[in-house]
C-alpha cells in the first residue's frame, strides 16, 4: 500500500517521531508571509503523487494566505474528492455545532473550527481515526475545585489526552462529603467526559502517593494542580511530604504546573 505522511505535527515528542519512521514524509511547502517563512502542507504535491493513503494532522488549522484553500479541512475534502484516502485525528471541540456547548462548559472559545459535514464525510470516506499521541496530562481535581481551563488548553494545543484524577481521602468518604460537593464532582466528571478526557477516581489516604501511582500507570508527563493547602499545626509535616512528592515527579521526569485559583 502506498502510504504518505502529508502533514503530522509531532510537537517535538520523540515517541511520536519514532512512530513515523519508515513512512515517506512529504516536504512542507514554504510560504513567506509578513516577512516570515512559514510551513504548510503541500496539497499540490500530494495530488500529484496521488498516494493510496495520506496522513493529515490538525484539520481545524487555518492555512496562511497564499495557500490553495483557507482551511486544512478544505484541503482534506479536495484529497477525498481526488480519490485519496485520508487518515486524520480531531477532537470534538472544533466542530461548529458544539462551539456554544464547549464555551458554556469550559469557558473557552474555540476559534479554529470545522463544519459538521466533514464528520459525515469522514464516516464514509476516511480511514478509521488513529492517534499517535501516548503522553497524557493529569488534572488533579478536588471536591471544591474546578477543572483548570489551562489543562484543557494544553491538551487541545498539543493534541493529547488528559486525565482528571480525584483522590477520595478518608475525610471525604461516603457519608462525610457534602451533597453540594458531590454534585460539584459529578458535574466536572461529566465535563471531562464530554471534552474527551478520562475520569479516574481512587481512594487513598495520601493524595501525593495516589498521584504518583496514577502517573506511573497512565504514562503521565505533565501534572496540573492547585496550590497545596498548608495549615498549622501540620505545616511542617505537609511541607516534607510535598517535597517528597516533587522529588518523585522529578525522578519520573514529569512536569508539574501549579495553577493559582
Amino acid at each position: 500500500m502506498d502510504v504518505l505522511i502529508g502533514y503530522v505535527e509531532t510537537h517535538g515528542r520523540s515517541g511520536t517521531e519514532a512512530l513515523l519512521e519508515g513512512f515517506p514524509i512529504l516536504s512542507r511547502k514554504k510560504i513567506f508571509y509578513k516577512g516570515r517563512e512559514l510551513e504548510e502542507m503541500d496539497l499540490e504535491a500530494i495530488l500529484r503523487r496521488h498516494p493510496q493513503v495520506v496522513f493529515v494532522d490538525e484539520l481545524a488549522h487555518t492555512n496562511v494566505e497564499g495557500c490553495r484553500n483557507r482551511k486544512r479541512w478544505e484541503d482534506v475534502m479536495e484529497l477525498l474528492d481526488a480519490g485519496i484516502n485520508v487518515v486524520s485525528v480531531i477532537n470534538i471541540q472544533p466542530f461548529e455545532s458544539l462551539k456554544d456547548d464547549i464555551m458554556g462548559i469550559s469557558g473557552i472559545e474555540v476559534k479554529e473550527r470545522v463544519p459538521d459535514r466533514i464528520e459525515r464525510k469522514v464516516e464514509t470516506e476516511v480511514l478509521p481515526t488513529v492517534s499517535v499521541h501516548s503522553e497524557k496530562i493529569l488534572a488533579c481535581v478536588s471536591s471544591n475545585a474546578v477543572i483548570p481551563r489551562r489543562v484543557i488548553r494544553l491538551a487541545s494545543r498539543y493534541n493529547t489526552s488528559f486525565v482528571a484524577l480525584y483522590v477520595q481521602t478518608p475525610a471525604e468518604a461516603s457519608g462525610k462529603i457534602k451533597l453540594s460537593s458531590q454534585r460539584h464532582l459529578l458535574n466536572h466528571f461529566k465535563l471531562v467526559t464530554e471534552l474527551g478526557g478520562q475520569v479516574v477516581q481512587v481512594s487513598h489516604r495520601s493524595v501525593p502517593d495516589a498521584i504518583t501511582t496514577i502517573c506511573r500507570e497512565q504514562n503521565i508527563k505533565t501534572v496540573c494542580m492547585g496550590l497545596p493547602t498548608l495549615r498549622m499545626p501540620q505545616t511542617l509535616f505537609n511541607i516534607g511530604r510535598y517535597r517528597k512528592f516533587i522529588r518523585d515527579l522529578a525522578q519520573m521526569k514529569i512536569d508539574l504546573i501549579i495553577i493559582a485559583s
